[in-house]
C-alpha cells in the first residue's frame, strides 16, 4: 500500500488569523487596486456674458450624460470667478459628496492695493466614493444674490477604483494679489507625501480668462484629461482637470496656458487613498 505524505499545515492563532484578515482587507481597498477608468465626463459651463457673470441668486445645475453605474467613484471640479473679488464666492451644494479640498485665489481688488483679502477665483474638488448609483442631474452650487459669477462644472464617472476611498494629502496654489504676479503657467503640490502605496491623484486649475479664441493647455506627462474647457470668447470659466496614480512622496502638477497673456490663477490638488 502506497502511503500518501502530507506536508505540515502551519497553525494559526485566533489573533494571527485576525490580523491577516486586516491585512488583507486592507490590501484590497489600498492603491494596489487602483485600475482607474474614466467612463464618463462632462463640463457644464453657466454664465451671464462676457466679462458679466451669471447674478443671483441663482442655483447652478450639472448632469451626467448616463444615470452612474453603483460603486463607481465620481469626482467633481467645481471652479468659479466672481465679477469682483471680495465678492462672496458660491457656495458649493453637492449633498452627499466628500470636499476633498477648496482653493480661493487670485487677484485681489485694485492690482492688490484694495481691502479684499482674497481673490475672485476658487478651485474645489469633491468626491463621491462607491456612488449608489442612478445619479443623473445635480445641484451643483448657489450663487448668492449680490454676486456674479461664472461658473465651470466638471462631472466625471470613475470605474476600476477600490469602494472605500478617502483623502489621504491634499494642496493648493494662488498666483499673487497683484497683476505682477500673473502668469501663463500654474503649479499645485500636495502639502505632504502621499502616503499610499498608490494614490489616485486629482488636480484642477483655473485662472482670470484672457483668451478670446479659447486657452490652449499642456499639462505634465503621465497626466491624464479628465475634462477641459478653454473659454473661448471669455464667457466661461476656464478649467483643466486631470489626474495620475502616484507612488509614495509629493505629488505635484503643472499647467501652462497659451492664446493669452498673463493672468492670476489658482489650483487645487488632492490625493485618495
Amino acid at each position: 500500500m502506497a502511503l500518501l505524505s502530507l506536508a505540515p499545515v502551519p497553525w494559526l492563532s485566533p489573533v494571527a488569523l485576525a490580523a491577516r484578515a486586516r491585512l488583507a482587507s486592507s490590501l484590497a481597498s489600498s492603491g494596489g487596486s487602483w485600475h482607474p477608468r474614466v467612463v464618463q465626463e462632462r463640463e457644464t459651463a453657466v454664465a451671464g456674458g462676457p466679462n458679466t457673470g451669471v447674478e443671483g441668486p441663482f442655483t447652478v445645475h450639472a448632469r451626467f450624460d448616463r444615470p452612474t453605474t453603483a460603486g463607481d467613484l465620481l469626482v467633481a471640479a467645481v471652479i468659479d470667478g466672481v465679477q469682483t473679488s471680495g465678492m462672496t464666492q458660491p457656495e458649493i451644494l453637492l449633498p452627499h459628496w466628500t470636499l476633498g479640498h477648496d482653493v480661493i485665489g487670485g487677484n485681489t481688488a485694485d492690482g492688490g492695493t484694495g481691502s479684499y483679502a482674497t481673490g475672485g477665483l476658487q478651485s474645489a474638488i469633491y468626491l463621491y466614493p462607491d456612488n449608489p448609483g442612478g445619479l443623473l442631474s445635480l445641484a451643483v452650487a448657489e450663487v448668492p444674490r449680490g454676486t456674479a459669477s461664472d461658473v465651470t462644472v466638471v462631472l466625471a464617472e470613475v470605474s476600476g477604483v477600490p469602494r472605500k476611498v478617502s483623502v489621504d494629502v491634499t494642496g493648493g496654489s494662488s498666483s499673487g494679489p497683484t497683476v505682477g504676479t500673473d502668469s501663463t503657467k500654474s503649479a499645485v503640490s500636495t502639502d505632504q507625501s502621499t502616503t499610499g502605496r498608490d494614490d489616485l491623484v486629482l488636480a484642477a486649475f483655473t485662472n482670470g480668462g484672457d483668451a478670446q479664441n479659447g486657452e490652449r493647455f499642456t499639462y505634465t506627462s503621465g497626466w491624464h484629461l479628465i475634462g477641459e474647457n478653454t473659454a473661448a470668447g471669455n464667457i466661461d470659466e476656464p478649467v483643466l482637470f486631470d489626474y495620475r496614480l502616484q507612488q509614495p512622496g509629493v505629488a505635484g502638477e503643472t499647467l501652462r496656458y497659451a492664446g493669452g497673456s498673463p493672468i492670476d490663477n489658482c489650483a487645487v490638488i488632492v490625493a485618495l487613498d
